[in-house]
C-alpha cells in the first residue's frame, strides 16, 4: 500500500488505549496487540463502522502504525485493503 495516513485526524484515546478519528461519518479505530506470554503475532489492527452500520476490520496485525491508519481510511473511502 502507497500513500500516507492523516495522522494529524487521529486522537489517542488512553482509556482504551486505542487510536481513533473519524472520516465522512466512519467511525475508525486502530489498537496494539501485544505479543502473548507464549509468543505469537503482535502489531496493530483496526476496524471501521459506517454512518449506515457497515463494519470493516484487518484481517490481518500489523507491524506499523501507519499501515492500519492507511487501511481503516481505505476502508471507509471504499477502496479495498491489499493487507487483508
Amino acid at each position: 500500500m502507497h500513500g500516507r495516513a492523516e495522522v494529524q485526524r487521529w486522537t489517542r484515546d488512553g482509556h482504551e488505549g486505542r487510536y481513533e478519528a473519524e472520516l465522512d461519518g466512519w467511525k475508525l479505530a486502530v489498537t496494539w496487540t501485544p505479543e502473548p506470554p507464549k509468543g505469537g503475532p503482535r502489531g496493530f489492527s483496526w476496524t471501521a463502522e459506517g454512518p449506515d452500520g457497515q463494519k470493516a476490520a484487518s484481517g490481518e496485525l500489523v507491524e506499523e502504525i501507519e499501515l492500519a491508519m492507511m487501511a481503516a481510511e481505505a476502508a471507509a473511502k471504499g477502496a479495498p485493503d491489499p493487507k487483508g
